[in-house]
């Protein structure tokens, strides 16, 4: 795309920044897998980091690799953080709690929760048993 483009290929990838943002809005709104492109400096596992933490906030679920030596760096980018998980639990099951007294929206440490935050907690659970499962 960047050649295709007639751009310049920089660290910062910015020049792939609107196909990046599209490609995952469009997976997103199709309930697909948003699977981020590769990263060229293979021995840059520090600017590697970076973008998988960037890709992971705009929602991407993962990224290619081209090198084995990425695949760690890329798994821990990726995989929620031991406070996400104690959040998404905790959220789940206060949101039980509140559903069974007939309450759709509640305050959550401070926050206004409703049901799309609580689909995001169960993303976060699902993310985590699928790992679990690969992994036995």
């Amino acid at each position: 795309l960047t050649w295709d483009a007639g751009a310049t290929r920089s660290k910062e990838a910015i020049e792939n920044l609107y196909a990046r943002q599209r490609f995952v809005t469009c997976c997103k709104a199709f309930g697909l897998q948003a699977i981020d492109a590769v990263y060229i400096d293979i021995k840059n596992l520090e600017g590697l980091r970076k973008q998988c933490e960037e890709g992971s906030s705009w929602g991407f679920t993962g990224k290619q690799v081209i090198h084995p030596s990425q695949i760690e760096t890329v798994q821990s980018a990726f995989l929620p953080s031991e406070d996400k998980i104690e959040w998404a639990r905790s959220l789940m099951k206060e949101f039980i709690e509140h559903e069974k007294i007939g309450k759709g929206a509640f305050t959550f440490r401070g926050h206004m929760i409703d049901r799309p935050l609580l689909l995001q907690a169960m993303n976060v659970v699902k993310m985590l048993d699928r790992v679990n499962n690969s992994q036995s």
